[in-house]
């Protein structure tokens, strides 16, 4: 997967005020995940848009960076 390759450098992601859920409900990444938050990607804000009563944000992986330190 684009996620177990690291291939995904730019997030874009919409929050809408509406809720969907249920356990048949599609999420946002597939696949097997990560095992600790220090293997997880971090990715930094780089702009917002107010889309009626949605939002749009756009975020840029971060080169190199660890979410949290191994203890």
């Amino acid at each position: 997967s684009f996620l177990k390759e690291q291939l995904i450098d730019e997030i874009i992601h919409y929050i809408a005020p509406k809720i969907i859920g249920g356990a048949k409900a599609p999420s946002a990444f597939g696949g097997e995940g990560i095992e600790k938050m220090v293997d997880a990607k971090m990715f930094t804000l780089q702009s917002t848009e107010q889309m009626g009563e949605d939002l749009k944000l756009i975020y840029k992986r971060k080169e190199d960076e660890m979410c949290l330190p191994e203890s």
